[in-house]
């Protein structure tokens, strides 16, 4: 009796044990800062299709964000959508194709909080048509210093 009072006392501690890893692991890879980006709604006809590009500007040697971009129609329906690693100084894009009516919604995830006064998420969304030799339209774009709405 004895051994099996100390077996269950084990098996209790070993998972008290995971849950606190496991809710400890949680905290951890939460974001400090979330800095959402936001587009308004614009149709794509059929023969063009719209990039949503993030870059993440700041010096060099500083940490990485992580973004998360998407293209949400009319009905709040993910229509295209990519997660990925944002580097300093690179640029990460999505693609859609038309015929749609859609937003560009993006969230860049910081999971430090120290990094430089000039960190800064820039963005922009054009319309291209494969078709035109013009210039691609652009349909909104910003700086990511908090200012409301950018171009459109």
């Amino acid at each position: 009796m004895a051994l099996k009072t100390r077996v269950s006392w084990i098996v209790a501690g070993c998972l008290l044990a995971g849950a606190g890893v496991a809710m400890a692991s949680q905290l951890t890879i939460r974001p400090t800062v979330v800095r959402y980006i936001n587009c308004g709604v614009f149709g794509l006809l059929g023969g063009k299709h719209a990039l949503m590009s993030v870059s993440l500007d700041d010096g060099p040697r500083q940490p990485a964000a992580r973004v998360r971009m998407q293209f949400i129609d009319t009905a709040g329906v993910v229509v295209a959508a990519r997660e990925t690693a944002l580097e300093v100084g690179k640029t990460e894009t999505l693609d859609l194709v038309g015929p749609a009516r859609v937003r560009a919604h993006a969230e860049v995830l910081e999971f430090t909080s120290d990094f430089s006064a000039r960190r800064r998420a820039v963005w922009s969304v054009q319309v291209i048509d494969d078709l035109a030799t013009e210039d691609p339209g652009l349909i909104c774009n910003a700086d990511g210093q908090g200012l409301e709405g950018g171009r459109q």
